[in-house]
């Protein structure tokens, strides 16, 4: 019953967004707004004025995406990174992590994907569990978990050829590996918006490779520094209780500021409230509500150091357009504002670039957690081997303007020190 709320409410949310947002364009300019205009290298398609504005600036971005193209390959080749994946693996990835901020341009997807991989720790855990994925795609899974599956299989990536009925088709692919996942996550099971996320995963590496690479979003990995940013489970259990917990810290961060404060506030005049901008930008990592080649930029960031770059970019989205967000009234322009701002973020560069720049407590790592996500964090399978520590103690309940009376307190989950390695010593 709990879970049939839950779901209701994020439908509710997202219908209300769309019929808000609904076009009033004559049938010419309907058909026009349908039309592909432009496909990107990676196959993607662009529809009507959204494609031509699309190409005017991947074109003038080309020559930056070559000479950082060409960076990145030296690197790689020179530190030898995917040769023996331990080898100094740790300070292979921090060093990684500039050229993952300054975006990984590879045309050939599956070079990018290799590299989210490699962040994200999925290469590692492919490599010591060879047979899991082929296992859990031979084991049987509820009946209705396969028809919602299938329900939702032709409409994760609408704009890509490979999601289409053709030989080359990526959609069995794509089924394999939400029917793995629903076995390896019984808690799970399958929930609306892994497909969008795991569709777009394919595009960008193998079915094997997309799996790990969802499976360490979702539980973590114990190689990476950002365990508690990216152990994204609970976004999907039944009571979803990550997500709304962390759409409820998106908003007394984002009222925490001085430049989107007046802009959340005046919002909520209107009867626009961020769980209805913002659920569907968690629930898929931006997968189904950003321009594709936006969302693989941030995705470079995203995998490397955790959820903060998320809510950094929505920081920079709402400041950026404080302005025209303020003078809009009522809740149908509010939303249709929204959606043509959502639609035009093509300029990856601004922000990234703005996004890194976000300072301030409220986001960075430790801080990002109450006791609630932190709760949640430590009862997953993958953090029996980590120990909470908490790094302060004061009540940051009145700072924050927090409603329900939670605290934002500094914690962070690390590893265990091997004792047993130090006594042999």
């Amino acid at each position: 019953m709990q879970l049939e709320k839950n779901y209701a409410r994020i439908n509710f949310l997202l219908t209300k967004k769309n019929m808000a947002s609904s076009s009033t364009a004559v049938p010419q300019e309907r058909s026009r707004r349908y039309e592909v205009t432009y496909v990107d290298c990676y196959g993607f398609e662009y529809y009507g004025d959204n494609g031509d504005r699309a190409k005017i600036w991947h074109e003038s971005f080309a020559a930056t995406e070559k000479v950082r193209e060409t960076k990145l390959r030296r690197f790689i080749s020179k530190r030898g990174l995917f040769d023996d994946l331990d080898k100094d693996y740790s300070r292979n990835r921090h060093k990684l992590e500039g050229f993952c901020r300054r975006g990984l341009f590879y045309k050939d997807p599956m070079e990018r994907g290799r590299i989210w991989a490699y962040s994200l720790g999925a290469l590692h855990l492919q490599k010591r569990h060879p047979t899991t994925f082929a296992t859990a795609c031979a084991t049987p899974i509820e009946e209705k978990i396969e028809k919602d599956i299938e329900v939702d299989l032709q409409r994760s990536i609408v704009n890509h050829p490979s999601f289409r009925d053709g030989p080359d088709s990526l959609v069995p692919s794509l089924r394999k590996i939400l029917h793995a996942l629903s076995v390896q996550l019984p808690t799970v099971g399958y929930v609306q918006g892994m497909n969008i996320t795991c569709g777009l995963l394919l595009i960008f590496m193998p079915e094997e490779l997309a799996f790990w690479s969802m499976m360490t979003i979702l539980q973590g990995s114990y190689l990476t520094r950002h365990q508690c940013d990216l152990g994204l489970e609970n976004y999907y259990t039944p009571q979803m209780e990550l997500l709304f917990c962390d759409l409820k810290i998106l908003r007394e961060m984002l009222v925490s500021r001085k430049e989107s404060k007046p802009v959340i506030l005046w919002l909520e005049q209107n009867d626009v409230h961020v769980e209805e901008l913002f659920v569907k930008w968690l629930l898929t990592f931006t997968a189904g509500a950003l321009p594709v080649s936006t969302v693989a930029r941030i995705w470079d960031s995203f995998f490397h150091e955790g959820i903060k770059v998320l809510f950094r970019i929505i920081v920079v989205v709402l400041e950026s357009n404080k302005k025209e967000l303020l003078e809009a009234r009522g809740l149908e322009d509010v939303m249709a504002l929204w959606r043509k701002i959502v639609e035009d973020l093509y300029d990856h560069e601004y922000l990234m670039y703005h996004a890194l720049k976000v300072r301030g407590n409220l986001f960075t790592r430790r801080t990002m957690h109450n006791e609630t996500r932190r709760d949640l964090a430590a009862q997953g399978e993958e953090f029996r081997n980590y120990e909470i520590i908490q790094t302060g103690n004061k009540d940051t309940t009145k700072e924050n303007g927090s409603a329900n009376g939670s605290s934002l307190q500094r914690c962070c989950i690390v590893d265990k020190p091997d004792r047993s390695k130090n006594e042999k010593k």
